[in-house]
Parts: C-alpha cells; structure tokens; sequence
C-alpha cells in the first residue's frame, strides 16, 4: 500500500512521540543489575504517560469519539496497576524508577524532540489526535513488550520474572486491542 510522503512523517512523527527508543539513562547505583537498571525505569516511565493519556483522552481537553473512551480508561487502569505492582518489586531489587538525562547527544535531543511532538498531538484535529495516538499506543506496546521479551533471560529474581512476563502479555494483549481500534483508520494513498 502506498502511502503520501505527509502521511508518513505524520506516522513517524507519532511513533516517536509516545515511544521510548533509546530509553532515557535511569540514575544508576552501583547494586542495580544492568538489564533492570535500563528496563524497569523505561517501563514506569511508559506507564506514567499512559495513564495521563487514558485520563485526558475523552474529556472536555481531548475530546475522542464515544467509542473510543472504555480504549483509553482501559489503557489508564491497566497501566495504573502494572505500575502498582512494579513499584515495590523495583524497590527489592534495588532499582530506582526515576530517569536521569545524562549529557549526551540523544538526551539532549529527547526534550526537543517530546516538545515539537507534544505540540503536534495538541494542534491536531479529534480524528488526528485518535488516531496518532492509537499508532503510539500500538508500536509502544509492542515496542516494551519486546524490551520484557529480551530482558527476562537475564532476570533471576522469580517474583519479578513472574511480573515481567504478566507485564509482557498485557502489552501484547493491548497491541491487539489497539490494532482493532486502528481498523476504522484507512490511510490512503494521495490522489
């Protein structure tokens, strides 16, 4: 299918908004696990951001289509419990969740880069806004659940495996809820 040259920057633009590729540098200390250190942050960080999305989508602010409205409570409570539960297995395995910038190239970027898109997501019209951010949602979560996917080998501790792997499912689980909810988006190639 082809699509028109600003129908793609529009895609790529929305893929980047709401996705954590490079994840942002997690403060580190020295008792944290190399893998965990990067995932768990990355991951309370995503959950964060969904659960403001799933409350301001819907209202007075950003309003979306009636259908859409139980998609994005859905998202926010999913997200809220995932959250819930990571909190205290991070803090037994001595994982801070907070993220800190460091000076390099991509984190520099990464403010620019979340101002420019967070300003296209406000300009952009009801079926725009739906639809961006029903593409965010679709390639995060398949994003973070491949993140899960190559970080459990390297996990040990059982009960934070056993959550990595209920975390990994729900994000599945939501890429196909969402890539139902993307059916009635037809991108078409410009006339």
């Amino acid at each position: 299918m082809k699509t028109s040259l600003p129908l793609l920057a529009i895609a790529c633009c929305a893929f980047a908004a709401c996705t954590q590729l490079p994840p942002e540098k997690p403060a580190v200390t020295a008792s944290q696990p190399g893998v965990l250190q990067e995932l768990l942050p990355t991951l309370a960080n995503s959950y964060e951001d969904r659960i403001k999305l799933g409350t301001f989508a819907g209202t007075f602010l950003r309003p979306v289509d009636p259908s859409l409205k139980p998609y994005f409570a859905n998202l926010r409570d999913r997200s809220r419990a995932l959250l819930d539960e990571l909190k205290p297995l991070a803090a037994n395995a001595k994982v801070d969740l907070r993220t800190k910038r460091s000076n390099d190239l991509e984190s520099r970027a990464r403010p620019i880069m979340e101002k420019r898109q967070e300003g296209f997501a406000r300009a952009a019209n009801q079926a725009d806004f739906e639809r961006d951010m029903l593409m965010h949602m679709y390639q995060e979560s398949e994003w973070l659940a491949c993140l899960i996917e190559a970080a459990l080998p390297d996990v040990q501790d059982a009960s934070l495996k056993s959550y990595l792997q209920k975390a990994m499912k729900a994000h599945r689980d939501m890429a196909d809820e969402t890539k139902t909810q993307l059916r009635r988006y037809k991108l078409q190639p410009a006339s």
